[in-house]
């Protein structure tokens, strides 16, 4: 897909000002916001995204990313452009934005407070919001869960396109998981979510290592297949008592543990063949939907039946 270079003026455009929630959060959310403006054919300037800008190398300009077009900022003219590009203001923007949800002036919001799901109601595929944006040259998102789920499944692969991280990640994750295709069949990501999932939800979404093995060794059917699994978290285990546990509990299994950056586990996971992960992790799942990979989501309660575990294809974000 040609990215074009547009003035915001001219053209129109949206500002998206929501910077909820942590990388898979945030992409997430980008999905549905850049599958719209791929459908009603607008420009999107989002501030939301600058402090995660650096990963990807399709954001031309990661001081002012932009999707699915370019805006360069010095193209912009007039005293309404050099606002809208201006971080100052979006940050006062951002501090004061409406937690009501519905139209207020040219903002289009969506309430993301614990408790409150009005997602419906400002989705992004509706004759209400295309009449929206008609009628503003410049309309303001506002919102973690702004939502066009048949769009992002026919814009896809553009999207995965735009938030694909850099070539040398990706290089190292393809050469690391080769090697292992040698010996194995199949090289398996298992993404044990810690430390905010400890405690979120009661730790319904917590498996410890031992945890993880069980349902890897009796709960998946892995037929003839001779996996091999890679194991992310983020918890780093650096303690060496911590350290011994997780080796222990995977012995039997033969097994890889990393702990890197953010986007790296995530490039780590997403070349893999399949992973296993906590169901409601946007993280894993994101590496699941980029990669193309097959996946299974895991819970407590899925430790208390003895039903067979089946992988499921790549999920899409909310495609609820």
């Amino acid at each position: 897909m040609a990215f074009k270079t547009k003035n915001p003026v001219e053209f129109g455009m949206w500002i998206n000002i929501n910077r909820n929630g942590r990388l898979g959060n945030r992409l997430y959310s980008r999905a549905h916001v850049f599958a719209a403006a791929v459908e009603l054919n607008e420009t999107v300037i989002d501030w939301g995204l600058k402090d995660v800008a650096k990963h990807f190398p399709a954001i031309a300009n990661p001081s002012l990313p932009t999707y699915p077009g370019m805006i360069a900022p010095e193209e912009s003219s007039g005293r309404l452009a050099s606002l809208l590009c201006s971080e100052k203001l979006i940050e006062k923007l951002r501090v004061l934005r409406p937690r009501k949800t519905g139209v207020i002036g040219p903002i289009w919001s969506q309430n993301w407070q614990k408790g409150i799901d009005n997602s419906e109601r400002m989705r992004l595929d509706t004759p209400e919001f295309a009449r929206f944006c008609q009628q503003r040259k410049v309309v303001i998102l506002n919102g973690f869960k702004l939502r066009c789920p048949a769009w992002v499944v026919k814009h896809q692969e553009v999207i995965r396109q735009y938030f694909r991280p850099s070539e040398s990640i990706c290089r190292k994750w393809q050469t690391l998981i080769s090697d292992r295709r040698s010996d194995f069949d199949i090289v398996v990501g298992i993404h044990m979510r810690s430390t905010d999932f400890k405690h979120a939800q009661g730790g319904r979404y917590y498996l410890s290592p031992q945890e993880y093995v069980e349902i890897i060794k009796n709960r998946i059917d892995w037929g003839n297949a001779n996996p091999f699994f890679m194991i992310f978290s983020d918890e780093p285990y650096t303690s060496n008592e911590d350290f011994s546990k997780l080796t222990l509990a995977f012995k039997d299994l033969p097994h890889m543990f990393y702990h890197g950056t953010e986007i790296d586990d995530m490039t780590g996971l997403m070349h893999c063949d399949r992973i296993v992960c906590a169901a409601t992790s946007t993280y894993a799942r994101w590496a699941a939907f980029a990669g193309k990979a097959d996946w299974i989501g895991v819970s407590r309660d899925l430790l208390k039946d003895t039903t067979r575990l089946e992988f499921q294809s790549y999920p899409y974000p909310w495609e609820h």
